[in-house]
């Protein structure tokens, strides 16, 4: 009986992490040049740009 009240508990937990993890940061864009950061939304003045990050091992588009 208790087995099962924890594994409910788990479970119960396990879902609810769901609504957050589903809302980390959907707008990364992964680019290797400028032109991929096209479909990128900027605010104003800013204009979408490849920022290359971790000494070239990983590209991201962002608001220059």
């Amino acid at each position: 009986m208790a087995e099962v009240i924890k594994f409910v508990n788990v479970i119960i937990i396990f879902i609810s992490l769901f609504p957050f993890a589903m809302n980390v940061d959907a707008n990364m864009v992964i680019c290797t040049q400028d032109f991929d950061c096209q479909t990128k939304i900027c605010p104003f003045d800013l204009q979408p740009k490849c920022t290359i990050l971790f000494e070239f091992l990983l590209s991201l588009c962002g608001c220059v």
